[in-house]
């Protein structure tokens, strides 16, 4: 027969029942935290070169940042996001870069890094695919990056002379900003459209590693 607990042992029983169903939501939260950290340290190993360049001009700590990369909701029942998703919506078509398009694209594997309560400026990072990447908005400069490649967005067009003798000269050739200024990234592609002109050019891609241990499990209160 089970044995018969006393008023006050049942009563111990379902307060302890009722903090354990408490604790619960942090508890996968953790977990999930846990896992998502260990999952970008393992699987996560490249990075557009573009960061390491915003790291030192404007002395933003992206390691720290990468830290504050949540999974998404879903994760990982709902997978990250494909280098074929990826193109399918970001670099390759709808080129957005609106301030209110840039925070939301971040809310996926993302964080905000530096954003201005002055201006449209903000600098985001992101995990696609194998890789972090960048999007930024800096003054007049419009950019993001993936797999490898870059993307600026002009509000104006180029005119058809320029936009032909572009192709093989270097970006930092034809855009004047202080991110590019040591770079020979060169120009791929110009194209035009609605929004304006949007430049590609080749920034190849470096080695990242994740800035905390590749096993890493997390402790009750270590979260921030």
């Amino acid at each position: 027969m089970k044995p018969q607990l006393t008023e006050a042992e049942a009563e111990r029983a379902r307060m302890g029942l009722t903090a354990a169903v408490d604790r619960f939501p942090l508890a996968v939260k953790l977990l999930q935290r846990s896992l998502f950290r260990q999952h970008l340290a393992l699987n996560v190993g490249w990075a557009t070169p573009l960061i390491g360049i915003v790291s030192r001009v404007e002395g933003l700590d992206f390691d720290e940042s990468a830290w504050s990369i949540a999974p998404p909701r879903g994760w990982p029942e709902r997978p990250l996001p494909t280098d074929a998703r990826a193109t399918s919506i970001g670099i390759e078509r709808g080129f957005d870069l609106s301030p209110a398009r840039i925070w939301r694209r971040h809310r996926l594997a993302g964080v905000i890094v530096r954003s201005s309560r002055r201006s449209d400026d903000v600098i985001g990072m992101r995990v696609l695919g194998d890789g972090i990447e960048l999007t930024a908005l800096d003054g007049a400069l419009k950019i993001e990056t993936y797999h490898g490649l870059g993307r600026i967005l002009l509000e104006q067009s180029l005119p058809a002379t320029l936009a032909i003798a572009a192709r093989g000269r270097f970006i930092a050739d034809l855009v004047a900003h202080r991110w590019l200024e040591e770079t020979r990234w060169p120009i791929l592609r110009v194209a035009e459209g609605d929004g304006g002109t949007a430049i590609t050019f080749q920034t190849g891609r470096v080695p990242w590693a994740a800035p905390w241990p590749v096993v890493w499990q997390a402790k009750p209160g270590e979260e921030q």
